[in-house]
């Protein structure tokens, strides 16, 4: 090699090395910087997950109400004879991770605001399939308290869901076990609840009372079964040693003085059989629920109480039946539907063997059928309307004559409910 050759080979080493030094700091810069990025990838990331775990929903029901005279209706609001009205305006927020969830909805209407859930839920890190709730839930009784407003065919619940389980919600812990994903008990679902009792409203009596229902629910092929049972046993406070009970066909007091403090039987059995088949033609929708049970009230009511009794207590054997057919029609986005509900307060005493003489039964042991149909237009997803009308019938007496307050039950009350509604879901 020439001492020509050998030099500019130096040379060249030389320059690289220097050209190496002088770049090396870029290359520390860039790595700063590319550590730098990814963090701040990572934090974006994260934050994004965050996000996706809370979610904000609602939706808002705008309707026309016509009434022919008197009504029953589990509309808070005052009866009249026609009335525009935000039936239900929710905003639902909801936090959602792998052990952790809670719900907070709130109702705001023309009434005011009202919180509607406010619940917490915790799922067991090593049994997923169990889950632990506390706070302002739904009451597990039936397909139709649990069914949302929001997706029901008919405007309201039916009379028995609202006269014993009043706003569908209490103040309630719950246990939930459902079958593991993929295993055969996937499909069964256990709810086991302890609820004050008092609805919404605070609570009034010290002793809890117990919910419990067993569901299943599967598809095969394109029929979607579900079946469901359940109980609430709990009680109401007696404030007086007077408490009334049924023998035969009238109210007999017993007047033991052990009864004031002590507490009547509230105690509910239920059953739901719900069934969906689609087809060519549309999806098909068919369920059917019944209740029965001992009830507390008062002498002019069956409705559960929300506060602490101040009367006497009237302990009312009752029934009720629910039953629903609706058919969603292909390609149209309309639903005809119809309901039938009944619901007997007293099934100890019927006709004009109501307020008889020293009967002590009252109007509020009269028996009330709904025939609802309908006709619902969804023309895009979130837009929903409804055109419905309730056919309301109840017993009759000719001892519950008319009054100056009232119209009495000798006939028919004319208490038909016409329901024009426009939902919105966001």
């Amino acid at each position: 090699m020439s001492k020509t050759h050998l030099l500019k080979t130096k040379l060249f080493k030389k320059h690289l090395l220097i050209m190496v030094l002088a770049l090396l700091p870029f290359f520390q810069i860039n790595a700063f910087a590319q550590d730098d990025l990814d963090k701040r990838v990572k934090e974006l990331e994260n934050k994004v997950k965050d996000a996706s775990q809370l979610k904000f929903s609602g939706y808002g029901q705008f309707e026309y109400r016509n009434i022919e005279r008197t009504s029953y209706s589990a509309s808070p609001y005052p009866v009249s004879q026609n009335e525009f009205r935000i039936r239900r305006g929710r905003l639902k927020a909801e936090y959602k991770t792998d052990l952790l969830g809670a719900v907070l909805q709130i109702d705001a209407t023309q009434g005011g605001l009202a919180i509607r859930d406010a619940y917490f839920d915790f799922r067991m890190p090593f049994a997923n399939f169990v889950t632990l709730r506390g706070g302002l839930t739904k009451v597990v009784m039936g397909t139709e308290i649990l069914q949302s407003s929001s997706d029901r065919y008919a405007p309201e619940r039916a009379r028995v869901a609202t006269t014993l389980v009043p706003g569908e919600r209490d103040v309630a812990a719950m246990l939930t076990v459902q079958g593991p994903k993929g295993h055969v008990l996937n499909p069964f679902t256990l709810n086991l609840q302890l609820v004050n009792g008092a609805g919404i409203a605070s609570q009034y009596a010290n002793k809890k009372n117990f919910v419990a229902r067993l569901s299943y629910a599967n598809t095969f092929g394109d029929f979607k079964l579900g079946i469901g049972a359940s109980t609430y046993q709990g009680g109401v406070y007696q404030p007086t040693n007077k408490v009334f009970k049924m023998d035969g066909s009238k109210f007999v007091p017993d007047t033991n003085a052990e009864n004031r403090g002590q507490y009547a039987s509230r105690s509910y059995i239920q059953g739901d059989l719900t069934l969906t088949y689609k087809s060519s033609a549309g999806s098909t929708f068919l369920g059917g629920e019944f209740w029965t049970g001992e009830q507390p009230g008062t002498s002019s009511s069956s409705q559960s109480f929300s506060a602490v009794p101040t009367t006497d207590i009237y302990v009312r054997p009752f029934s009720g039946i629910i039953a629903q057919l609706g058919h969603q029609i292909t390609n149209t986005g309309l639903t005809v539907a119809v309901k039938y509900d009944i619901y007997n307060p007293n099934t100890g005493v019927s006709g004009d063997e109501i307020g008889a003489a020293n009967s002590n039964t009252t109007a509020a042991d009269i028996t009330h059928n709904t025939l609802g149909v309908g006709l619902i237009y969804e023309p895009v997803k979130n837009i929903r309307f409804t055109l419905w009308y309730d056919m309301i019938t109840n017993e009759t007496s000719d001892k519950l004559l008319p009054t100056s307050n009232d119209v009495g039950f000798i006939n028919d009350r004319k208490d038909n409910i016409l329901t024009l509604r426009m939902q919105v879901k966001f």
